[in-house]
């Protein structure tokens, strides 16, 4: 009796992730903690989180908030949300004098993953923050196996 299979499935591993099961990361950033000293400076990045090694980040099942950056009241920064090479690759440039929470329809639908490291995600500060507000940034990460199939 002769087996047949198709070669395309000997590669798929049997992960949970590789099942297609959604991985998801909390990260938080105090910005009153001493880590945060100078955060506020321009050009500053801020790693907010990352998306874990061979995986890719689900844009529209993330959610980041962040508190008001800017306590002097007055709009003195600006800031975007990207990786190395592309800072405003999940939000394009955004007043810091407010709070805000931002969810699926307000990322860009990014590309952002790799097989083989960890890519971290970035709060880029573009014009001086004048006075850096206190809170918690919280980036709440969605993310799926990378697919070779997909990607």
């Amino acid at each position: 009796m002769a087996t047949f299979k198709n070669p395309d499935n000997a590669r798929r591993d049997l992960s949970v992730l590789a099942q297609g099961v959604v991985g998801y990361n909390r990260f938080t950033f105090d910005l009153s903690a001493s880590y945060a000293t100078g955060a506020g400076a321009d050009e500053s990045l801020i790693e907010i989180g990352f998306v874990p090694p061979d995986c890719k980040l689900i844009p529209y099942l993330s959610r980041l908030s962040i508190p008001q950056l800017d306590s002097n009241g007055g709009p003195t920064g600006d800031y975007e949300v990207g990786i190395t090479g592309s800072t405003a690759a999940l939000k394009a440039a955004a007043a810091a004098e407010t709070a805000v929470v931002l969810s699926g329809e307000d990322f860009i639908d990014a590309d952002i993953g790799s097989q083989t490291a960890a890519v971290p995600v970035y709060l880029r500060v573009s014009n001086v923050i004048a006075t850096l507000g206190t809170g918690t940034i919280t980036f709440d990460v969605a993310y799926r196996a990378w697919n070779s199939d997909l990607d």
